[in-house]
């Protein structure tokens, strides 16, 4: 098992890797833009060179993303809906780039709206972010709480996945602060197939 932390991207995205070495992290998240904004950043080549020499130096690994928290791939709104799904199109171009594994994303919320409609637009959401990825994988993080929110039952997390057909791809990230808040006991020896670095919340 490897540790790592989010780290912030503040003053140029290449410092993310300063930052976590500078804490002994084996691997890190960070976030490639705001995460309350749809505003994408364009990086000069330089800075993002940087990014991945100075990730081999000191072989950090893995490195994934996490996506704005405005998505919503199930949004009934399409400009919503468009702009969600472009910001996670957004986060694999940048992973990538970086060499990257995923970006990590949540599927937002269906509202009043039954689930099989929701989960229609969830599954061509993901399909069209993936196919536009070169490599990096997107992880569909659990999310607990209310107003609809998807993706707060593995039973809800199971149908997203095969939709998806199981593809390579597409994955499913939990960690075991999400759990508790819904009413879940982690499994004393839950293996997922990556553990995301705790969330720091700052860009």
């Amino acid at each position: 098992m490897k540790f790592g932390a989010h780290v912030s991207i503040r003053g140029a995205i290449h410092l993310a890797v300063d930052r976590a070495v500078a804490i002994g992290c084996e691997c890190l998240q960070i976030f490639v833009g705001s995460p309350r904004q749809w505003r994408e950043i364009i990086y000069s080549e330089r800075d993002l060179d940087l990014f991945v020499e100075k990730r081999k130096k000191a072989r950090l690994d893995p490195l994934v993303a996490h996506t704005a928290y405005l998505i919503n791939l199930a949004a009934a709104d399409m400009d919503l809906y468009r702009r969600s799904t472009g910001a996670l199109m957004y986060a694999l171009r940048i992973m990538d780039r970086l060499g990257g594994l995923a970006a990590i994303t949540h599927l937002g919320s269906r509202g009043e709206r039954p689930w099989p409609d929701a989960l229609a637009r969830i599954e061509a959401a993901l399909t069209v972010a993936l196919d536009a990825t070169e490599r990096a994988m997107i992880l569909v993080e659990y999310s607990a709480g209310a107003g609809g929110q998807v993706g707060g039952t593995f039973e809800e997390l199971a149908d997203v996945l095969k939709a998806m057909r199981f593809r390579a791809w597409a994955s499913v990230l939990t960690h075991a602060t999400c759990l508790p808040p819904a009413g879940i006991s982690a499994p004393p020896r839950a293996s997922p197939r990556w553990c995301a670095p705790s969330n720091t919340r700052s860009a």
